[in-house]
């Protein structure tokens, strides 16, 4: 039985330039402040997810603390295949380790250039996704396979 289903983009907030490692890199304040406004818009705009699935880089984690501090997540997985995905089935076999079928909003966060991307793919128009963007993507599917395999044919907005 087809559902709607949203699955929510984001990339990190801005990060400082220099860390440890990249992957260890800490958010500007600026990219906190942003991560917290998007967060209260996203409670505005959807009051809440089922999962949020978000990459184990220090920024990412960060970035998810901010967020879901306003955007309650009913459960939260850090992967850390999200901080080295760089195509289609890298990004799919991230989330499956964690979606079930019960989730109908799911929150993404991870970095560029694989958000851009899986937008793009699944949308079939280019976004950019500086810090902290996110787009909410929305599919009627039976599962969250179909949806993941579904390309160009979610419906996207900000």
């Amino acid at each position: 039985m087809s559902v709607p289903r949203k699955l929510i983009l984001m990339r990190h907030g801005e990060a400082q330039k220099e860390g440890p490692s990249d992957k260890a890199r800490i958010l500007s304040p600026h990219g906190v402040a942003q991560a917290q406004r998007v967060g209260r818009k996203l409670q505005e705009t959807l009051a809440g997810c089922d999962r949020a699935v978000v990459s184990n880089a220090t920024r990412t984690k960060e970035t998810g603390e901010h967020v879901l501090a306003s955007f309650i997540a009913n459960e939260t997985n850090y992967e850390p295949l999200l901080y080295t995905a760089n195509n289609a089935m890298e990004f799919t076999k991230a989330l499956s380790r964690h979606i079930t079928s019960e989730d109908r909003v799911v929150l993404v966060i991870g970095h560029n250039p694989i958000i851009s991307s899986m937008a793009c793919l699944l949308t079939g128009t280019e976004h950019g996704f500086k810090p902290s963007e996110y787009l909410i993507l929305t599919i009627e599917a039976d599962d969250w396979p179909t949806a993941l395999g579904s390309s160009r044919c979610w419906t996207a907005r900000t």
